[in-house]
């Protein structure tokens, strides 16, 4: 069998810890998980593995499925981020847009698989490029998040953009 990583818990045991291991990453199910699964109020875990995956707990266990799997590159290196009406929100360091820059990601009806909405590429320009890390929301709605590369040539440290969407949650976009 392949394995493309894992998302597992570690359970007290004896004085010490026992790993479990939650769902082992076979490229059919997801691969190369590189950022923390966030959950939900009924228990169950969701997070990025070249798909957007979720674990629900399930006698004992968690039972893994695929919610959304990318049409277009996204190598995704960030968590997700998740609105009170349970949207997703998360970020793709390439793809899709005409140069690849990467772009900003919202996942609606998830409750078996979801619909994306894309609110952003990035153009390489003023906007930046290769979003990464965990995007953020405020109380008023808005996103925030980080871009590695940032407008315009740049030499040595001090790269980078910070990037705003504002109102994209429920009922203020819509």
């Amino acid at each position: 069998m392949l394995y493309c990583g894992t998302v597992f818990q570690l359970v007290p045991s004896s004085g010490g810890w026992t790993e479990n291991v939650l769902v082992n990453f076979d490229v059919t199910n997801g691969y190369n998980p590189q950022a923390n699964p966030i959950i939900d109020a009924s228990g169950n875990l969701y997070g990025t593995a070249g798909v957007v995956y979720k674990l629900a707990p399930s006698g004992g266990g968690f039972t893994d499925s695929v919610i959304y799997t990318f049409n277009a590159v996204c190598e995704e290196q960030s968590a997700l981020a998740m609105d009170a009406a349970g949207n997703f929100f998360g970020v793709c360091d390439q793809g899709p847009g005409a140069d690849g820059d990467g772009w900003v990601y919202e996942l609606t009806n998830c409750s078996e698989t979801c619909t994306v909405i894309n609110l952003h590429s990035f153009s390489g320009g003023s906007d930046g490029a290769s979003p990464l890390g965990t995007p953020v929301l405020d109380a008023d709605g808005n996103l925030y998040g980080t871009a590695a590369q940032g407008a315009g040539t740049c030499h040595g440290n001090g790269c980078g953009t910070v990037w705003e969407i504002a109102g994209v949650t429920e009922g203020l976009r819509r």
